[in-house]
């Protein structure tokens, strides 16, 4: 431990270190100092006065060093540290603001807690001191024992009751947040506590104490036992989940599959595994009607892909023969939840080993390959099974491609189709995807080559919006494309969140997947109507988004300096130079004729000011369209298929595309190869100013409203739909639009 001086000085001696604005030293600077001992590189807050005392000192004694993330709630303050973990393995900061604060997080740490990503909570309360507290407000903010509130879904907790405590419980905290299996922790500072001189030295933590304790290794005769059951296996199939939460692990899972000749299933907690290897058989579920053995690794889903699942009679039926062998590699129950149920049912397993697969794959699979190197007859075999896989694979891509382009044309657009043009407009660029892979289609059409592509599968609704501004926060500055998939319904519970990527300029392409439903949920009553014999046609009540319907665009304009919106297979982005001029090209217009227009902003004494609507107007042409349907008339506004222009890198003088009522993508065809290096240069944040593209892709039900389905539709056809949301928009209502019967 090492001694901390008081007055102004830092933890180094350094009086009125570079980029302190502070005259005298305060207890919540120790708390700055070790944020910034401990690398955290971002905090992602919501302000709260519980902590006015910490926020003071990071700001004017720690220089606002790590930065901080400004956020519209907590929740989303959370979810970015998730995304951010997730993407990188590295912890950020949230700090939420007393009682009121972390009740706003908890689903947040709960859904960091299941997906086990480690953020450090960083809470207030009191002042504890009663004497101390101004009426009422801080009496209702402050709790007993604060940390009860999440201490079911957190790795650990504490609140110190002195300064003293402080730096030995943050390292501690730390070191629990960050052994596997990792996890948020919360750590409550009360206010009284915070804002006090710091009048005496206090020891903090050495810099060995920071480290990270090493990875737990599976017992040496057990991995043994594994080796040789994996290859004494006619088909075995390896069982990933959380392999790939270090980049290492999805190495290591391609050579241990290619060194025994197994099949590999991807769960998708985190991408374990390209999915165009030839030994990939995942989202087949008929694999494992052919295992005699499956080796779970860092899995605890594990049921639902080895089983059919009857939703309606809420019944399983496990797909493998009842002669299956089970072996489980991982952390098995340790962290195991007194309140959660996150653990699932118990496998049966024949052999149960802990250990940390970052160490035991490797050792596995070498223990593995020294025996096939000196058994040629087992090789041979192994040999014949991969290449038995690989045909299997083959076969299993061949067939979605062509499923894939089954019913083209439909309106609304199919969920294939959507990922067909989303990949069809980023496959040359350096990709991330940040969550939903659309019912599974993304992972069946799209090529996953490397560990960062995915950041593994999405979450529960209310999730993914925040979780994803995390992961393109973790690849702000790299150069590389980060595209959110995101559902309609999501974002409906944080919209704010759009508003915290442009101030605080974390650059991503969002997709809007976009059904006008809570689809998972209708589908339930689909099933319970189905089952009871009641009207499957009222199943959309109290289930749809519509009347009126979300405009995700304009939602997103007044958030963020880049929009676009486009019913005909152009994403576009308004994309201004430094200067102020707009680059973009309207519908009815072309670049010279557009590059003359005046900004939105003013540009010199006596210029007129444009609105943001009147820019619009003179740039892209707004107009209506109009369809009439059982005598409704619905009015929608389109600002059409804009066209981005980045001085040269979309070329000049190009008309755009007349708009096509139907189906509406977000697409970027080869020969449209410069607008898409345009959009990606704004959504990487290479193009000026430019922090947030969204395109909306809705179909025509952008242009006919809700009820665009001819009667007799068949609402479980596969169409676009939300989070695992699945379906297209909601199926005729029989009834005038916005109407319920």
């Amino acid at each position: 431990m090492n001694e901390i001086a008081t007055d102004a000085q830092s933890s180094d001696g350094e009086t009125n270190p570079k980029g302190t604005y502070a005259e005298r030293r305060w207890q919540s600077d120790i708390i700055v100092d070790l944020i910034k001992q401990f690398g955290f590189p971002y905090i992602a807050l919501n302000p709260g006065a519980s902590y006015r005392g910490l926020h003071d000192s990071l700001v004017n004694y720690g220089g606002n060093n790590p930065p901080m993330l400004l956020c519209q709630h907590e929740k989303i303050a959370v979810q970015i540290a998730h995304g951010y973990a997730k993407a990188t393995g590295k912890p950020m900061v949230a700090i939420v603001h007393d009682v009121v604060g972390l009740l706003h997080a908890t689903m947040g740490i709960y859904y960091a807690y299941v997906d086990r990503a480690p953020i450090f909570v960083i809470g207030a309360t009191g002042p504890m001191d009663e004497s101390k507290r101004r009426p009422f407000i801080d009496w209702i903010h402050t709790a007993n024992v604060q940390g009860e509130q999440v201490r079911h879904y957190v790795k650990w907790d504490y609140q110190p009751g002195s300064i003293e405590g402080v730096p030995d419980s943050f390292a501690r905290a730390y070191a629990a947040m960050m052994t596997e299996p990792q996890g948020p922790i919360y750590m409550c500072y009360d206010a009284w506590l915070q804002e006090q001189p710091l009048i005496a030295a206090v020891r903090m933590p050495s810099h060995a104490d920071a480290t990270v304790p090493a990875a737990m290794a599976a017992d040496a005769t057990a991995i043994a036992k594994i080796a040789d059951r994996l290859l004494a296996a006619k088909f075995p199939v390896l069982l990933a989940e959380y392999v790939g939460r270090h980049p290492e692990g999805f190495h290591h899972l391609v050579a241990l599959a290619e060194t025994v000749g197994a099949a590999v299933y991807d769960v998708n907690g985190r991408l374990n595994f390209p999915n165009r290897h030839p030994l990939n058989l995942s989202m087949d579920k008929g694999t494992f009607r052919d295992a005699d053995l499956i080796l779970a690794l860092d899995t605890r889903d594990w049921e639902k892909p080895t089983h059919i699942i009857d939703r309606t009679k809420r019944a399983t039926q496990p797909l493998y023969p009842a002669t299956c062998e089970m072996i489980e590699l991982g952390f098995g129950d340790i962290g195991l939840s007194k309140w959660s149920m996150d653990f699932t049912r118990m496998p049966d397993c024949s052999l149960r080993v802990l250990g940390d697969t970052v160490t035991a794959i490797p050792e596995l699979t070498r223990l593995c390959a020294d025996r096939i190197g000196r058994n040629a007859s087992l090789a041979g075999h192994i040999t014949a099974r991969a290449a038995e896989i690989a045909l299997r694979h083959d076969a299993l891509f061949a067939k979605w491609e062509e499923q894939s382009r089954e019913n083209w044309d439909l309106s609304p657009i199919s969920l294939p189709r959507l990922a067909h043009e989303i990949w069809e407009a980023i496959k040359t660029e350096d990709w991330v995807l940040t969550a939903c892979t659309l019912q599974d289609w993304v992972l069946k059409l799209w090529d996953f080559d490397k560990p960062y592509r995915h950041a593994g599968r999405a979450l529960g609704t209310g999730t993914q919006i925040g979780v994803s501004l995390g992961v393109a926060l973790a690849h702000r500055g790299s150069g590389r494309l980060v595209v959110d998939i995101q559902p309609d319904g999501d974002l409906m519970f944080d919209a704010g969140a759009l508003w915290t990527a442009a101030k605080n300029d974390i650059p991503f392409l969002i997709v809007m997947y976009n059904n006008r439903a809570y689809y998972n949920d209708w589908e339930h009553q689909i099933h319970v109507a189905g089952h009871r014999g009641t009207p499957v046609e009222r199943a959309y009540i109290g289930q749809d988004i519509a009347s009126p319907e979300p405009d995700f665009a304009r939602l997103v304009r007044r958030r963020s300096d880049c929009a676009a919106e486009g019913h005909c297979g152009r994403a576009a982005a308004r994309h201004r130079e430094s200067e102020g001029r707009p680059t973009c090209l309207g519908r009815y217009g072309t670049a010279g004729e557009m590059r003359g227009l005046p900004s939105p902003r003013k540009r010199g004494e006596g210029e007129e000011q444009f609105t943001a609507e009147q820019h619009a107007r003179q740039c892209f042409g707004l107009r209506s369209h109009h369809r009439r349907r059982s005598g409704a008339l619905r009015d929608h506004r389109a600002v059409v298929d804009r066209q981005p222009l980045c001085d040269g890198a979309c070329g000049r003088n190009r008309s755009a595309a007349r708009c096509a009522a139907g189906v509406g993508v977000v697409s970027w065809t080869r020969r449209d190869r410069r607008r898409a290096q345009c959009v990606h240069g704004a959504a990487t944040g290479r193009g000026r100013a430019c922090h947030v593209l969204v395109a909306v892709a809705v179909g025509a039900a952008r242009v006919l409203g809700p009820a665009v389905h001819a009667a007799g539709h068949d609402p479980r056809s596969g169409r676009a739909g939300d989070a695992d949301h699945r379906r297209a928009d909601p199926p005729d209502r029989r009834g005038p639009v916005g109407r319920i019967p």
